[in-house]
């Protein structure tokens, strides 16, 4: 009986470290943009699971950061076609940039 309560608490201390080591995890968001407008572009990515093609909506924020390779951009720099890795913070909708990178040129 001693070796199940253990046993139990050993998994409940294991689930417990998994979940904390989750948090701050930034989420990514690979693909193309389709559209750039007032606060938010659109941008074609493969959805991981189905891998068919999705469309997200994406805010950007005065607090979005723009770059292009290593250097800094501004919004100014995103076009229709342009290929960008887009970190979203958390993931869940509604998805808000926190940094847009394009490719380097």
């Amino acid at each position: 009986m001693k070796s199940k309560v253990a046993l139990a608490g050993a998994m409940v201390a294991l689930l417990a470290g998994a979940a904390a080591a989750h948090e701050g995890h930034e989420h990514k968001v690979m693909g193309t943009i389709k559209s750039v407008a007032a606060g938010k572009m659109m941008v074609t990515a493969s959805d991981e699971k189905t891998h068919q093609e999705k469309t997200l909506t994406i805010s950007l924020t005065d607090k979005t950061r723009y770059r292009r390779g290593d250097a800094p951009a501004t919004r100014s720099a995103l076009h229709a076609g342009d290929r960008v890795v887009v970190s979203v913070g958390n993931g869940k909708e509604p998805l808000k940039a926190t940094e847009v990178r394009l490719a380097a040129k």
